[in-house]
């Protein structure tokens, strides 16, 4: 392995260890990027919002979601919502699309 993968790899495994922090201003304007990459021109209504549940998140507040993958993983999705842009939203209009039939089977008889 050259000096130079080496330095990579100690500077991923430095990155990886980064929790996201709520309070952090970089963090904070990383999710907004990530809601303004999934829904242009929608307005966010706020870093904790029921917005959120809608792009499939657990909860009001996407920083809970990353507690344990940390900042790469919101880092991550950031640039594949960026770079791909066309292969996230068909995974986000299929995670929709689930979501509306699991309502309409819950209304059905048995």
């Amino acid at each position: 392995m050259s000096v130079e993968e080496r330095m990579r790899r100690l500077q991923a495994q430095r990155r990886m260890k980064i929790y996201f922090d709520s309070t952090r201003p970089d963090h904070q304007e990383a999710l907004r990027a990530l809601w303004y990459a999934t829904y242009p021109g929608q307005e966010l209504h706020g870093l904790v919002s029921d917005q959120w549940k809608e792009m499939g998140w657990q909860g009001r507040d996407p920083s809970t979601d990353f507690r344990g993958a940390g900042f790469i993983s919101l880092e991550n999705l950031l640039f594949f919502a960026k770079t791909f842009s066309t292969s996230f939203q068909c995974l986000l209009n299929k995670q929709e699309e689930s979501e509306l039939l699991g309502n309409i089977r819950s209304l059905l008889p048995v």
